[in-house]
């Protein structure tokens, strides 16, 4: 079946049916729009996706862009909330076993990943004023001074490099005003929300401007843990951030930023979600008896005992380890642009520094199953070189970039089990160096040319801190043992002894070395090359193809559970993407309408996978990923809009390794956090009301079909399609100097999951979810001056 045909099969369904009755054509999603005195209209969008500033119906690659008020208007305040107006996104703030309330999982068109450590990379690059964010935690960001966004799908590998094999996320800060100004607004809510957030710009001289932001966060959190009390999911976050940006000379200019955040909060908002109906037990060492219930149990034995009884809801748990979610995050960057008669010179350079804990009760009982805490550090330093120009007329644009980036983080993973105490923490040591270029050359007035091509090499290095904290027994196989003896340690060379018939369990002392405490490392390297024609149909029709490859780096594993020879790394993914497309402007510019149609080769997938009770990086085999985008913004009169987006996708394995399909994963499964719709929908309406100001009732409506969170598809936290309704009410004064907003989200109090973990068929036998927030409502006051 074709692709043509696998997305006409979809939308026989009633559900497309209806979506298909009232989504017009396709385009961006509100970016360019904008709602004043005089109503809607579609401006021009000026996007930097080729790192070079371009109107968007110019950039010949899949963009959706937004501005701060776009997003704003859409009630759209932190970066995982851009699932719901961006098709074939996937971004979710809770990382499985992450236990942190700013950890995320990122996918674009199917690629991402969901391991959060630091020994493995994410599939999406997220990037604020041309700076890479290497780390996971930490990407889910609340927007403020914020001056746009732009979620660039498919590989990215020539421009950004870095881990974009997915796609990239870049946010634009808002730069200095050149008059003394400013804004403050406070925003109440549901959970005892009050936000709060302000901004003073003030220029020095004609050439000298600063500006400086601050803002907290504060609510309530919304899962309860029952026998303490703890509220999980609170927000509770401040931080700020200054600019200055300087016109050294007529053509040197010089801008420099630096930000603080710190999130103090109680636990991510987990839940219970079952445990494994069978039986384990090793109750000689004091473990814990798992089953489907305790009630025939001896007596001596049901105080250590876990069942279903422990379901306390979506929005309750019976955990009791001690639960955290700190970050703490600063970084600056100095950005110097200095314009040559023939070309000119950019040097960004940056540096970043976080700390974060994430402590969970991922069995959410008041019994020990399995606890983790995490206590990370990373820092970061980047410098690129940019040197681009033009030629030929203005025929020509080409760009040459330099890049280096390294970082050092440490991971302190503490890991209480049923049967005893374990470290699986490490040290990581990252460099990358790279080298590309890309050029434009204008074949005709209406032919367009872009080459381009990205040398990288990675260096990782990785130093194993892993060791039993107590006594501690973990499985073996026959293998692992020297008969009646025991069991003979990989490296030390010491026999232990173990339980079970045959000897299929082991029991080590406190102090026993998983691995040896030593730095192992591997470097990788690969070019990527991306070849794009677009062709200007007319003056509002433009054309495109593209072929574009993106490269992640493999890496170690750093979550064991027994001791090894070495701790295993896994190898490099890759992608390739053929891509067509068209920007449009069309009925006199009231409707700007965008698509794209691509199919990816995805290679080498590193994807986790549970052996034992421990999620481990393979690298999986073949898949192939086809699909479709198409967004819109309709302004059929200046009182109306109309914007919205669908995106298919259809994600097939082709291969798969034996170890995968060892483990339970068939070709015929889905891919992991790949809806095959996705789709928004919203509409406003401007009343002019004269010298009473503006208001502007405005619905939003997404859609997400049915997704599964992990590699096997098991259905216990698994999410099936769902809508979601917002509805706002926003008031500008005729000055457009005060803004009232009132809102609800969720209108409907659907019920669903954003991330799901689960062991039930392995020893550890727990399964753990968490369901988004219901229905919440907002008051919001904003003044600028």
């Amino acid at each position: 079946m074709t692709l043509l045909q696998k997305f006409d099969a979809l939308g026989r369904s009633s559900r497309v049916a209806t979506l298909s009755s009232v989504l017009i054509p396709a385009m961006l999603p509100v970016a360019g729009v904008q709602a004043a005195k005089t109503g809607f209209a579609i401006e021009e969008v000026v996007v930097t996706a080729r790192k070079r500033e371009e109107s968007l119906q110019d950039t010949p690659i899949s963009v959706a862009a937004f501005t701060a008020d776009d997003l704003s208007n859409r009630q759209i305040d932190s970066s995982d909330q851009l699932t719901q107006v961006t098709p074939n996104l996937s971004f979710s703030s809770h990382a499985p076993s992450a236990g942190n309330n700013a950890s995320s999982q990122i996918f674009i068109r199917g690629i991402g990943q969901t391991e959060f450590l630091p020994s493995t990379d994410p599939g999406v690059g997220l990037y604020i004023d041309e700076v890479y964010m290497a780390r996971s935690v930490g990407a889910t960001l609340n927007f403020v001074d914020l001056a746009q966004i732009e979620i660039l799908r498919g590989p990215q590998g020539t421009l950004f490099g870095r881990n974009t094999i997915g796609g990239a996320i870049n946010l634009t800060t808002r730069r200095p005003a050149e008059e003394f100004g400013g804004s403050l607004e406070v925003k109440l809510g549901t959970d005892d929300r009050l936000d709060v957030q302000a901004s003073l710009d003030m220029p020095i001289s004609d050439t000298l401007r600063t500006a400086v932001s601050v803002g907290s966060r504060k609510r309530d959190g919304y899962v309860t843990r029952v026998l303490d009390g703890t509220d999980l999911g609170n927000d509770d976050s401040m931080g700020g951030r200054v600019a200055l940006e300087w016109n050294a000379t007529n053509n040197i200019e010089v801008y420099f930023a630096a930000d603080y955040v710190k999130e103090e909060e109680n636990g991510a908002p987990i839940s219970f979600n079952g445990l494994a109906p069978n039986l384990f037990a090793n109750l000689a060492a004091g473990g814990v008896l798992v089953g489907s219930g305790c009630g025939g149990l001896d007596p001596s034995l049901q105080a250590r005992c876990a069942s279903r009884d422990w379901d306390a809801g979506p929005y309750a748990n019976y955990g009791t380890f001690a639960v955290d979610s700190y970050f703490e995050s600063w970084g600056s960057s100095l950005t110097v642009k200095w314009d040559l008669e023939a070309f000119s010179i950019k040097s960004i350079t940056a540096y970043r520094d976080m700390e974060w804990t994430g402590s969970r009760d991922a069995d959410n009982t008041p019994l020990t199953i399995l606890h983790t805490r995490n206590d990370d550090t990373q820092d970061q330093f980047s410098q690129e070189f940019q040197f681009s120009g033009t030629g030929f007329d203005d025929r020509l644009n080409w760009l040459l970039g330099l890049y280096y980036f390294e970082e050092s983080a440490s991971d302190d993973y503490f890991v209480p089990v049923a049967v005893g105490t374990f470290n699986s923490g490490g040290l990581v040591e990252n460099d990358s160096k790279a080298v590309f270029g890309q050029l434009s050359y204008d074949l005709t007035h209406d032919l367009s040319l872009t080459l381009g091509l990205r040398w990288t090499e990675e260096n990782k290095a990785f130093k194993p801190l892993q060791f039993a904290e107590t006594q501690y027994l973990f499985p073996i196989t026959p293998g692992e043992s020297d008969g009646l003896a025991g069991y003979v340690h990989p490296f030390d060379g010491n026999t232990y002894p173990t339980l079970g018939g045959g000897g299929t369990t082991a029991i080590v002392p406190a102090g026993t070395l998983f691995f040896p405490q030593v730095w192992q490392d591997e470097t990788y390297s690969d070019t990527t090359p991306m070849v794009n024609l677009s062709y200007q149909l007319d003056e509002d029709i433009m054309l495109y193809a593209s072929y574009s490859e993106g490269f992640k780096s493999g890496g170690f594993n750093a979550r064991n559970i027994k001791p090894g020879a070495a701790v295993r790394s896994f190898e490099p993914e890759t992608a390739e993407t053929f891509e067509l497309g068209f920007k449009a402007e069309l009925f006199d510019n009231t409707l700007r309408l965008n698509g794209a149609i691509f199919t990816t080769d995805y290679t080498d997938l590193q994807f986790v996978i549970r052996e034992d009770f421990a999620p481990i990086i393979f690298n999986a085999g073949e898949a192939q990923i086809d699909g479709v985008e198409l967004e819109w913004t309709w302004v059929p009169t200046p009182d109306i809009q109309v914007v919205g987006g669908i995106g298919f996708v259809d994600a097939e394995y082709k291969e798969l390794s034996d170890v995968l399909q060892s483990g339970g994963v068939s070709l015929n499964n889905d891919m992991p956090h790949v809806p095959k719709l996705s789709a928004n929908l919203g509409v406003a309406y401007s009343f002019n009301l004269g010298d009473a100001g503006v208001i502007t009732p405005r619905i939003d409506w997404s859609y997400r079909d049915d997704v599964v969170f992990d590699a096997l598809n098991s259905e216990e936290i698994a999410q099936e399609a769902y809508d979601i309704v917002n509805a706002s009410l926003i008031w500008d004064s005729p000055s457009e100097s005060w803004r009232v907003a009132a809102s609800v989200s969720n209108v409907t109090d659907e019920l669903y999951r954003l991330a799901g973990n689960t062991a039930i068929r392995e020893a550890s036998s727990y399964s753990e979810v968490t369901y988004a927030r219901g229905r919440e409502w907002s008051l919001s006051l904003k003044y600028l001056f």
